[in-house]
């Protein structure tokens, strides 16, 4: 953390499973505290990554199961956030029903990134009969898709239920190689074009005044990565690729 704390994730102690805790450690390795979850034979949390966002709360990511819900949710794509003293703000569940066996779909979050007006984008994995799918979301500063209807657990369908602008902005292709292409609707120009990796470090900024262009990728690595657009009228859009 900013002031020098070590985030660790670890086992919890005693659980019949593996159940991740949150342990934060002091600069002289004692223990300052540590977050254990829910850990019962209904009601599981595991979290994959945890990190510190610009704004300074610590943003977890992984699955989580609760069968004592009403729509029980088994090993869902699962995020949450707590301040740096282990206390939780808010957790959400995304939810997808499988129709067909009427139970919700497995998945996780892999990895997010809070964007500069608060909100989170985030990229997980999403099981389709045996095959798991990459899915992208977006959410406000309290983990809401629709800050109307926000609770614990939260239907989700797909990217355009998740991420709504007003722009016809491309990229593509969808795995990219050496070159990321882009493409904007001719009332609308790009002022400039940003790549980041998923922990917020600039990479590359380009400068266009186009409506559309190309970005070199030969020396990225193969991942993950968000795309910032700069419009002319101000606001930002965000595209994520994926690099192979």
């Amino acid at each position: 953390m900013d002031d020098g704390r070590v985030l660790l994730i670890v086992y919890t102690p005693n659980a019949p499973s593996a159940i991740r805790s949150i342990r934060a450690i002091n600069q002289d390795k004692s223990i300052d505290w540590q977050y254990n979850p829910p850990n019962s034979n209904d009601r599981t949390e595991t979290t994959y990554e945890i990190k510190q966002l610009p704004s300074g709360d610590l943003l977890g990511m992984g699955r989580a199961t609760n069968t004592t819900l009403s729509e029980p949710i088994n090993d869902s794509p699962f995020l949450y956030k707590m301040n740096t003293e282990g206390d939780i703000i808010w957790k959400r569940v995304f939810y997808e029903l499988d129709p067909q066996t009427g139970n919700s779909r497995r998945g996780f979050v892999r990895d997010a990134v809070e964007l500069d007006n608060g909100d989170i984008y985030g990229i997980g994995e999403m099981q389709y009969d045996v095959q798991n799918e990459v899915f992208i979301f977006k959410v406000d500063a309290d983990g809401c898709l629709d800050a109307e209807d926000c609770g614990f657990v939260q239907e989700i369908t797909d990217l355009e239920d998740a991420v709504i602008d007003p722009y016809d902005l491309n990229v593509y292709p969808n795995l990219i190689s050496n070159v990321i292409h882009y493409s904007i609707s001719e009332n609308r120009r790009v002022e400039s074009v940003s790549l980041f990796d998923m922990k917020v470090r600039v990479l590359i900024i380009e400068v266009d005044h186009i409506e559309e262009g190309q970005m070199d990728a030969t020396g990225l690595n193969e991942g993950v990565y968000l795309m910032k657009f700069l419009m002319d009228n101000g606001e930002v859009v965000y595209r994520e690729i994926v690099k192979q």
